[in-house]
């Protein structure tokens, strides 16, 4: 079974609005020129309608644009902290996040999944003003964690890089979809290899209602390896 893409961006159109502090609609206007059909769109909308990165700027004067986050940066090995049982406007702390994160690595992108963008979507501006959020307490956690791996990557200039390495098996346990996704990773340190390993990912799958976010209607409810790596195998002389 080939491998399976999942969609996690929200559909923006002309009814979609910015948070409440710009309050901006998304405008299109279309333009056409003859002879023969010709068409382009302009679009006018808001940098923070829909899914999209926050960058250092937004909340600090001396911020880095979006233009000058390293790719790597959003690219990597994510671990999911299910926080999908909160209730509108409800705190997430630190203890939240404690009962969620076994099996958190270092160097994993967190992403605390709410299930609020399937819930209230299109709703505005609730969506923006009743929506769970973090304690300054778990978002202090959290920054620790992401500055102390950003001084890591800084200092040894790591980076990673993960493909396939064969094909995605599915089955079903208790009623609950498991995909087995085998992968091989590899880590650099500058342009050094230093790690490159085989290794079986345990993806867990969750049914939830479609929506125009999700016409699917599957979450990963979990992701963890599976089976201790194992060294790739490359030709040559050891």
């Amino acid at each position: 079974m080939p491998g399976r893409i999942i969609d996690l961006t929200v559909t923006v159109d002309i009814n979609t609005k910015s948070p409440p502090s710009t309050d901006l609609k998304v405008e299109l206007t279309r333009y056409h020129r003859g002879p023969g059909f010709w068409q382009v769109t302009a679009v006018a909308q808001s940098l923070h309608t829909g899914s999209h990165v926050d960058s250092p700027l937004h909340c600090y004067e001396r911020g880095g644009t979006t233009a000058e986050i390293p790719l790597d940066r959003v690219i990597g090995e994510a671990f999911v902290l299910d926080c999908s049982h909160v209730e509108p406007e409800q705190p997430i702390d630190v203890r939240d996040l404690e009962r969620v994160a076994r099996g958190l690595q270092e160097g994993d992108i967190l992403i605390v999944r709410t299930d609020w963008t399937d819930r209230s979507w299109g709703k505005f501006p609730e969506f923006f003003t009743r929506s769970p959020y973090l304690t300054p307490e778990a978002a202090s956690e959290l920054r620790v964690r992401m500055e102390d791996d950003l001084k890591r990557i800084e200092r040894d200039k790591i980076s990673s890089e993960f493909a396939l390495a064969g094909d995605v098996t599915v089955r079903t346990d208790g009623g609950v979809l498991v995909a087995q996704v085998p992968g091989r990773k590899k880590v650099y340190a500058g342009k050094t290899l230093i790690t490159d390993e085989l290794s079986v990912y345990e993806v867990t799958l969750a049914s939830v209602p479609p929506s125009d976010a999700n016409p699917y209607g599957v979450r990963i409810a979990a992701a963890q390896p599976t089976h201790p790596p194992e060294r790739a195998k490359t030709g040559g002389a050891a």
